[in-house]
């Protein structure tokens, strides 16, 4: 899959989500460019070789997401994700970030909704499944 590159990242989003890993000491990150409920996001995702998460741990993220665990996470604008949104024109930014304990924060660029961030967890499982 080819991804847009984006001038103001001076990158494309695997490049922003390898150097977000890097500078935060993480293990995995992937960022999501929400352009709204009729456009396709654009997914970019970068894990470390040895990385211990999988399928299991972005499901029960989606299932703590769901039951309210993730309110202040998802009403809490970030930094980071407003930044890329704003070089990116996305409507909204999502990361998900994997420590190196198989922890996953979320942030988001604007407050959103628990079952659109729910949404994509659940296909980033999903996406671990299709790999394994």
């Amino acid at each position: 899959m080819k991804h847009e590159f984006y001038p103001k990242m001076g990158g494309d989003l695997v490049a922003a989500c390898e150097r977000l890993a890097k500078g935060l000491g993480l293990v995995g990150a992937v960022i999501i460019l929400y352009r709204g409920k009729k456009v396709d996001a654009e997914i970019g995702m970068s894990f470390a070789p040895n990385l211990k998460v999988g399928p299991n741990a972005f499901r029960e993220l989606t299932n703590s997401i769901i039951n309210g665990e993730y309110s202040t996470s998802l009403n809490t604008p970030n930094g980071g994700c407003m930044k890329v949104a704003e070089a990116t024109d996305a409507e909204g930014v999502i990361f998900f970030l994997v420590e190196k304990d198989g922890g996953v924060r979320v942030s988001v660029s604007k407050p959103m909704l628990p079952d659109v961030v729910a949404s994509f967890s659940f296909g980033i499982a999903t996406n671990f499944e299709a790999r394994n």
